[in-house]
């Protein structure tokens, strides 16, 4: 037998030797529910044993449903033993990896379980996979700002922001600070697919829109504003860095029409010839929601003073009629009748046409006169 031969013969006796391993132990740990965690071929760093079918589950520790996986290292040989790794809920979530694959990473979402495979043929063997994965949670993060400056990042912000992203985030003027200013520290997205909006909420019919890579040049002043949103929406298919702004509240300046740095969210600019600009100054400075109040309290005032009109008019005309009755009850009319100065009576009414004062005995009744006075007790039984 030649060296050649005994060099085979000895390789054969390891590899089963390695096979035999592989029964006895199995494959190792296969089940993993952590937060995060690590999963290597067996033998790793060493090399893998011939003819090994190891599937290893990955399931979260809770409501997670996004997980980031990454090979740390990885040597197979190429297109014969291989890593298949799927959610176990979408089938067609299999990625396949064979030869020598480092520094690859992705991400899997939804999903509630992951499996990894690994077979290998009955030649070549190399040192195998090590690989890392990490669980998320599927939210937005703070979504409510009301200090005067800070950050909003999208989730997961430097890495990658999860796939069929959709947040929107609120930023309230901490007091009487209506003008902001806004700018992107950093911007990547899917340009014309994953996409930013700004707006502000009194207006949100003019939308910012910022897509791509493009944050050196994003930078505005909102005014008049007191709440901004900013929405955050992505698709399923390719995912950046995302982004990262910066906002600062500062107190109302002079009203000016925007330049190429200040954008002006006011729809309606008002100019009147003759007439002072402090007044349209300071109604632009109190803001649409205080305007909105005052023309509802100058209507209701309005509704309250014809409600006063209708109403005193009511009470007169019930005052007459009660007049017209009372002249009735005495059984005497005293229409063109006229005392000894002359004075002369309207009917029912018992109001002199002339200005005069004067008591008349007629039929035992006194009738008392007064053109300055109207009022029920003038008849006297």
């Amino acid at each position: 037998m030649n060296m050649g031969d005994r060099w085979h013969l000895k390789a054969s006796v390891l590899t089963m030797l390695l096979a035999m391993l592989s029964i006895a132990y199995g494959c190792g740990r296969t089940e993993f529910s952590e937060l995060s965690g690590s999963i290597s071929s067996l033998n790793y760093p060493n090399q893998y044993p011939n003819n090994i079918d190891c599937t290893y589950s990955i399931r979260p520790p809770g409501l997670h449903q996004f997980v980031l996986i990454g090979f740390t290292d990885f040597e197979t040989e190429a297109r014969h033993d291989t890593v298949k790794i799927w959610c176990y809920n979408v089938a067609s979530s299999t990625r396949t990896f064979s030869g020598q694959n480092t520094n690859v990473s992705f991400q899997l979402n939804p999903c509630n379980s992951v499996k990894v495979n690994f077979q290998t043929d009955g030649s070549v063997t190399g040192r195998g996979f090590n690989l890392i994965f990490n669980w998320l949670l599927l939210d937005c993060g703070r979504t409510e700002f009301s200090e005067l400056g800070g950050f909003i990042s999208s989730p997961n912000y430097p890495l990658q922001y999860f796939p069929s992203n959709n947040c929107t985030y609120s930023i309230k003027s901490p007091g009487l600070h209506q003008s902001i200013f806004i700018g992107f520290t950093d911007l990547d997205t899917e340009a014309g697919h994953d996409m930013i909006q700004i707006w502000c909420s009194f207006n949100g019919f003019s939308f910012l829109t910022f897509s791509g890579q493009n944050a050196s040049f994003s930078s505005f002043t909102l005014q008049p504003c007191t709440d901004v949103k900013v929405r955050f929406r992505a698709d399923h298919s390719i995912q950046g860095r995302g982004f990262k702004l910066s906002f600062n509240w500062t107190l109302p300046a002079t009203v000016s029409s925007p330049t190429a740095e200040t954008t002006s969210m006011s729809s309606i600019q008002t100019q009147t010839d003759g007439l002072p600009d402090a007044p349209f100054a300071i109604l632009a400075a109190l803001g649409a929601n205080t305007l909105s109040l005052l023309v509802v309290v100058l209507a209701s005032l309005l509704g309250v003073s014809v409600f006063i009109i209708i109403l005193m008019s009511i009470i007169f005309a019930i005052r007459r009629v009660k007049r017209r009755k009372n002249a009735t009850k005495t059984g005497f009319d005293v229409r063109g009748v006229m005392d000894t100065r002359g004075c002369s009576y309207d009917g029912y009414n018992l109001e002199p046409i002339s200005n005069c004062q004067r008591f008349v005995s007629v039929n035992s009744y006194e009738l008392m006169d007064s053109a300055n006075d109207k009022d029920e007790d003038d008849l006297i039984l």
